[in-house]
């Protein structure tokens, strides 16, 4: 995963954190939350220089609507061991990382459990969600997706759907991205997100 895309995507976790907590917040701040955090990546893909768009043409990200229903609070089962896995990648490479818990959450009546990694060299708080879900290939990248979270050590972790994107290599092919495994495919639909980029 793009080292820089990650710090982009973890900043706008931290602050939203920061300002936001699990609860307490109603449905139309909550959108206008997720509309400005959105903007703010229209922003960063249009003018910075590690944007996977310059030197190319940028027809702006597209998204489903804003929906407070795909925004949940996960229990956090930490591994007795984490281990170190090998991910495969779109361009057929292995990158390493480190199993490190289960998420487990209701979402729209289902129950789901996804594994959540982290970096190797990661020294902070930083967990790495991947999945695919039954929209994979149709309104999204059939790569799957991404989200970034902050863990503090906690039993409880909010995962926000909403903020899930792509990864780069939806919008070029150079780049070397990790594969959901196949424990993170979700049996519903996320319409939630980040769509695909290319129709």
């Amino acid at each position: 995963m793009d080292n820089t895309l990650k710090i982009f995507f973890l900043s706008i976790v931290v602050i939203s954190s920061y300002f936001y907590l699990f609860e307490g917040e109603d449905s139309d701040k909550y959108i206008d939350r997720i509309l400005e955090e959105r903007k703010v990546a229209e922003k960063f893909f249009k003018s910075s220089s590690t944007s996977p768009f310059i030197g190319k043409e940028f027809n702006g990200l597209n998204y489903f609507p804003p929906d407070i229903s795909f925004k949940t609070n996960a229990i956090i089962v930490k591994l007795e061991k984490i281990d170190t896995v090998m991910l495969k990648t779109f361009d057929n490479k292995e990158v390493n990382y480190l199993k490190f818990a289960i998420a487990k959450m209701k979402l729209k009546g289902e129950k789901i459990n996804l594994i959540l990694f982290k970096e190797l060299n990661d020294k902070n708080n930083n967990v790495f969600l991947m999945f695919n879900d039954q929209t994979n290939g149709y309104q999204t990248y059939s790569g799957g997706r991404y989200i970034d979270l902050n863990f503090k050590n906690s039993k409880r972790i909010e995962i926000d759907f909403n903020k899930a994107y792509n990864p780069y290599c939806e919008y070029d092919i150079k780049y070397t991205c990790p594969i959901p495994p196949k424990e993170n495919k979700i049996s519903i639909k996320i319409l939630a997100g980040e769509k695909k980029y290319f129709n």
